[in-house]
């Protein structure tokens, strides 16, 4: 069917690349170095290098896409894609229902350059959670995950205050009380994943002279 068809294809690019940087670790470092250089393997240092209207590249399923020439023709407006050029984002492509479409991404604009090596998930300690309490930047903790719901504030459903009244904080319990938040509202494309919520290390207290 339909979706089974597009998990199909995404899993089949993301398991292309993992083949790729699999062979690049088992190689010897001479042929390692010739291997990169055939597979086209980028790190998301590289892709990040990449995040401007002059040479826009986006990672997409574990895969680096190059979208500078599509970028004036996207159907969403040329700065919402621009804005996130040099990035890791399959979640939010795939929140958007019309990049479900089959081989959306080979327009013929968009340039395959090669595997996307990724790297751990990234870690928000709730004292940088916490620092995200204002309108400007509301990061929100749900389920061991850290979501920055900035741009979805103003359209919660109740307003954007009952939001904003809990920026910075882990709300998990509380998100749950109410009775249509469900994992999905996650994923919402204008709410973005920031990484998973840690606790601060805890340092031992100074012992006294």
């Amino acid at each position: 069917n339909f979706e089974f068809d597009i998990h199909l294809r995404r899993k089949m690019r993301s398991y292309s690349a993992a083949c790729a940087f699999l062979a690049i670790l088992s190689a010897s470092p001479a042929d390692a170095g010739k291997l990169r250089r055939r597979l086209q393997m980028y790190t998301l240092s590289d892709l990040a290098g990449h995040n401007t209207a002059s040479s826009c590249w986006l990672g997409i399923d574990d895969v680096v896409w190059d979208v500078t020439t599509y970028a004036p023709t996207h159907l969403g407006g040329e700065a919402a894609l621009l804005k996130r050029c040099g990035e890791e984002l399959t979640a939010d492509f795939y929140k958007v229902p019309s990049h479900a479409i089959p081989n959306i991404l080979m327009n013929s604009l968009i340039i395959q350059k090669g595997a996307l090596m990724a790297a751990p998930p990234k870690e928000v300690m709730l004292s940088d959670l916490a620092s995200h309490n204002s309108e400007a930047s509301c990061w929100l903790g749900i389920d061991g995950k850290v979501w920055d719901v900035t741009e979805y504030a103003p359209l919660h459903p109740v307003g954007a205050d009952k939001v904003i009244a809990r920026c910075g904080e882990e709300i998990t319990e509380d998100f749950y009380k109410v009775a249509n938040h469900l994992p999905m509202l996650l994923q919402n494309a204008l709410i973005i994943e920031k990484g998973l919520l840690v606790a601060d290390p805890i340092t031992a207290a100074p012992v006294p002279a």
